[in-house]
């Protein structure tokens, strides 16, 4: 179930909240999926299989569910909250030696992310996640240490970032929620 992971840093808190869950579930069909899709490169040295929602995609279909699930007793239980829409999604594959810069998803209330493992080795990159308003508020962060099957739920408005990489292995899916 979900875990409320307030960072607490130096006797300063962190009270936005963010959600690590652990899941079990059968990746190799994702991994063969990604095998045959096209990735393409951009600007911030890591790689992504393109397309706007990749979770439409009838091959993912147990996985979309999968994870829906979870998403529904999140929205429902933790947030108090009736529903979600699931706005876009997509998987990144990172090579040795790439990174995600420091970002945010949203701005709004109501704009939650998630981060889902699919793929991970003893040393696949951190995901950082720093208090709202970083660079510009004081440096409170909390890691993230990468886990198959792990997800992540957190409001978009959380700067964020993945440190460098350091193998092959690490794929992940993103997804960005509106939920009311």
């Amino acid at each position: 179930m979900a875990e409320d992971k307030n960072l607490i840093i130096n006797k300063r808190t962190f009270d936005i909240s963010f959600y690590e869950i652990e899941l079990d579930f059968n990746n190799s069909k994702i991994i063969d999926f990604l095998k045959n899709y096209k990735m393409v490169s951009d600007e911030m040295l890591t790689t992504y299989y393109e397309f706007k929602n990749i979770l439409e995609e009838k091959e993912l279909e147990d996985f979309k569910n999968h994870i829906y699930t979870h998403i529904s007793v999140f929205v429902e239980n933790v947030l108090k909250k009736e529903r979600f829409i699931l706005k876009d999604s997509w998987f990144q594959a990172y090579q040795e030696n790439s990174y995600h810069p420091l970002h945010i998803h949203g701005i709004l209330e109501k704009n939650w992310s998630l981060i889902y493992y699919i793929q991970v080795s003893s040393t696949s990159a951190k995901t950082i996640m720093h208090m709202p308003g970083y660079p510009y508020a004081p440096e409170i962060k909390k890691s993230i240490i990468p886990k198959k099957d792990k997800l992540v739920l957190f409001p978009s408005y959380l700067p964020h970032q993945v440190e460098l990489n350091k193998d092959n292995s690490r794929i992940i899916l993103s997804a960005n929620l509106e939920i009311f």
